[in-house]
C-alpha cells in the first residue's frame, strides 16, 4: 500500500514540479531560484533513468531529492523503504540516490503540510528564508517575516478552536478584546499569544484550553523560519479581582512565564490547557511571596480584610470562630483555592489549633486533650471544633438540666433525644431518632413527633403506620416544647410530653 501511493505521488510530481518547490510571494530576486533551474533540469530528463540517476547524486539536496522520486516513477517500483520518525510521526520514504532523508521524506509526502516542510527546513536557516506551508503547497516570502494572511486563516482552522476575530485578535467566545488588550481577566485565566511576525493575538481560556496540544507548537509545525522561538511571545493572564480598596496594592497581577515551562510549551511537551495550570499555580505561589499579610481566595483578592475572607469561605459559626482567632496569628499571606473552612483551618490547625480549642473551651486541660487525640489524618479541624462544641454545651448545658436516677422508656427515650439535640445539633439528634428500632408503637410515636418537630416528618413517613403518625401529630407541639427547653423548664416539658403519651407516671429527680 505505502508502495502504491510513494509510485502514485512520484508521477503527479513529474508532471507538476511546484508541488514540492515552495512558490515565491515576494519581491526581488529568489534565493530558491538556483534550485528551481536543477528541479527544472531533472524535469527535462524525466523518463532518462541514467541522467536521473547521476541528478540524484550532486548538486542541492532538494533537487537530489526531486531526482531520486522520479526514479521511483520510471521503475514503478519502491523496494527501499524506511521510516523517519519526527515529533508529529512516523514518515514512510523510499531510498533512491544519494540524498538526505528528510529530503526525501518531504518531497515524497508533499501532500501533507507538516511532513513537506521536512524539505526546506535547512533552506530557512541556512539561507533566512520564511516557508510556509499551506493547503495548496508550500509559499516563500523570502527574507520577510510576514506569513501570508491566507496562511495565518488556515492556521486558525487547524488549531480547533472557535475563535472569532476582531481586528488582530483572535480569541474564544470567553475573552472580550479589551481584555487581550488590557491584559486582564474578568473570568478565567487565558493563554495569550503574539504571533509577532503575523501581528496577531491569539487568546483561548482555561475552559477552551486543550490538554493535547499547544497553540505554538501547531503553527510551528506549518512553517519553517529561520529562528523560530523569536516568532511568539508567551503570556498567561490570570485573573485577580479586587474585593477591597487598599488603596495602594501590594500585589503584581503580572508575572512572565517561566523560561522552563515556555521552551517545553513551544517544542510541544507542555499542552495549552497545563501551560495556563502551571502558571496560576506560579502565579499562587508568588502571592504568597507579597510582604504584607493579605488574603486571597481563589480569584478574589481580600486584601488585608480578614473578615471578608472568612465569610467567602462560607464557614459554620464555630469555624468561623476558629478562623478569626487562628488567622489573627497568622503572619503570611494567605492563598487558597478551591477553599473551604477546613482546608483553610488544617493549613494552620498543628501551629495554632491548640490556642483556637482553649479559646472556645475556655480552659487548657481539656483543649490539651482535645488537641493531643486529634489525629488529622483521621479527623479534621471542623470535626474537631464540633467535639468541642459538643464538650462546651455539655459542660454548659448539661450541667444545667435536671439529673434522673430512673426515667421509663419513653421518657428516656424523649430525654436522649433532646440532650443530643441540645448538645450536637439537629442532624445528630435525627441520626439518633433513626437508630431507635424498637417496636413499642408509643416510643415510635414519639419519635415520629420529633421529625414533625424537626420538620422531617414528610421523608420519613413509610416508616410509621397510620396509627403511630395520628398520635404523633397529637404529641407534636410537647415535643417542640421539649426541644426548645430552658434548663428551668426542661423538667416540667419532659414530664408534658410523657403525660401526653397517656402515662400516669410522675418523673422524679435524683
Amino acid at each position: 500500500m505505502q508502495e502504491k501511493e510513494l509510485i502514485s505521488k512520484a508521477k503527479k510530481i513529474r508532471k507538476n514540479p511546484d508541488l514540492v518547490i515552495p512558490r515565491c510571494e515576494h519581491e526581488g530576486k529568489c534565493p530558491l531560484d538556483r534550485v528551481r533551474r536543477q528541479v527544472a533540469r531533472a524535469q527535462s530528463v524525466a523518463d532518462d533513468e541514467k541522467k536521473l540517476g547521476k541528478l540524484a547524486k550532486s548538486g542541492n539536496q532538494l533537487a537530489r531529492a526531486y531526482a531520486a522520486t522520479l526514479l521511483i516513477a520510471i521503475s514503478e517500483k519502491a523496494p527501499y523503504l524506511a521510516v523517519l520518525r519526527t515529533p508529529y510521526g512516523e514518515i514512510a520514504y523510499a531510498i533512491r540516490g544519494s540524498v538526505k532523508r528528510e529530503k526525501l521524506a518531504g518531497v515524497q509526502n508533499y501532500d501533507k503540510p507538516k511532513w513537506r516542510l521536512l524539505s526546506v527546513l535547512d533552506l530557512a536557516t541556512k539561507k533566512g528564508l520564511h516557508i510556509y506551508s499551506t493547503k495548496k503547497g508550500l509559499v516563500c516570502k523570502g527574507r520577510e517575516a510576514a506569513p501570508p494572511e491566507s496562511f495565518v486563516k488556515e492556521m486558525m482552522s487547524v488549531l480547533r478552536y472557535d475563535l472569532r476575530r476582531d481586528g488582530n485578535v483572535y480569541a474564544c467566545e470567553h475573552i472580550t478584546k479589551k481584555e487581550v488588550t488590557d491584559k486582564t481577566s474578568n473570568q478565567d485565566p487565558f493563554i495569550l499569544i503574539f504571533w509577532s511576525s503575523a501581528d496577531k493575538e491569539i487568546a483561548v481560556c482555561e475552559k477552551c484550553a486543550t490538554k493535547k496540544s499547544s497553540i505554538v507548537t501547531n503553527i510551528n509545525q506549518h512553517m519553517a523560519v529561520p529562528k523560530p522561538e523569536h516568532e511568539f511571545e508567551i503570556d498567561v493572564i490570570t485573573p485577580l479581582k479586587c474585593m477591597k480598596d487598599c488603596g495602594e496594592c501590594e500585589v503584581d497581577r503580572h508575572i512572565p512565564v517561566e523560561d522552563e515551562v515556555r521552551e517545553a510549551y513551544i517544542i510541544g511537551n507542555v499542552s495549552d490547557s497545563k501551560l495556563i495550570r502551571k502558571h496560576v499555580e506560579d502565579f499562587n505561589e508568588s502571592l504568597k511571596k507579597v510582604e504584607k499579610k493579605i488574603f486571597v481566595l481563589d480569584e478574589d483578592c481580600h486584601g488585608t480584610d480578614k473578615d471578608s475572607f472568612i465569610d467567602a469561605l462560607k464557614p459554620t459559626g464555630l469555624e468561623k470562630r476558629a478562623l478569626k482567632i487562628i488567622l489573627d496569628k497568622v503572619e503570611e499571606p494567605v492563598v487558597v483555592t478551591k477553599a473551604t473552612p477546613n482546608k483553610v483551618l488544617s493549613m494552620y490547625w498543628e501551629e495554632f489549633g491548640k490556642e483556637a480549642l482553649k479559646a472556645i473551651l475556655g480552659e487548657e486541660e481539656t483543649a490539651e486533650k482535645l488537641f493531643s487525640k486529634g489525629d488529622l489524618s483521621k479527623s479534621s479541624p471542623s470535626h474537631i471544633l464540633k467535639e468541642a462544641s459538643v464538650l462546651t454545651k455539655e459542660r454548659d448545658i448539661i450541667s444545667a438540666l435536671p439529673e434522673y436516677a430512673y426515667l421509663p422508656p419513653i421518657a428516656k427515650f424523649a430525654d436522649g433525644i433532646a440532650r443530643i439535640y441540645m448538645t450536637q445539633g439537629r442532624d445528630d439528634a435525627l441520626r439518633a431518632i433513626e437508630r431507635y428500632k424498637g417496636g413499642d408503637t408509643r416510643i415510635k410515636s414519639v419519635a415520629y413527633a420529633f421529625l414533625l418537630a424537626l420538620k422531617q416528618g414528610a421523608s420519613k413517613k413509610w416508616q410509621y403506620t397510620k396509627t403511630e403518625i395520628d398520635f404523633a401529630n397529637f404529641l407534636r407541639e410537647p415535643a417542640l416544647q421539649l426541644l426548645k427547653s430552658e434548663p428551668g423548664k426542661y423538667h416540667e416539658n419532659l414530664q408534658g410530653l410523657l403525660s401526653a403519651t397517656g402515662s400516669t407516671k410522675k418523673l422524679q429527680k435524683s
